[in-house]
């Protein structure tokens, strides 16, 4: 999935992430210039889907809304911001 559009705070446009099968994700975006990748597990609940990554031997984990998704196109919420994103081919 790759975000094309997107609120001040939250991931930006071009950010991407891969849900693997095994529960496994992996976020790749652009951070001042610089390509920040970060892995981390995801859980889907009901409309909404967990993701868990470390940060310095801490883990932190988000909750995700879905406010709307169909086999291309996912909109969700990011810390109270909306995001949405089309199933990268």
């Amino acid at each position: 999935w790759v975000v094309t559009k997107t609120e001040e705070g939250a991931p930006p446009v071009g950010a991407m992430a891969e849900f693997h099968k095994d529960g496994k994700l992996t976020v790749t975006m652009k951070m001042d210039d610089k390509e920040v990748k970060m892995e981390g597990t995801y859980k889907v609940e009901a409309h909404k889907f967990i993701c868990t990554f470390k940060e310095n031997d801490k883990e932190k984990s988000m909750t995700h809304e879905v406010a709307k998704i169909s086999k291309d196109e996912m909109t969700f919420s990011f810390e109270g911001k909306t995001v949405t994103a089309k199933r990268k081919s």
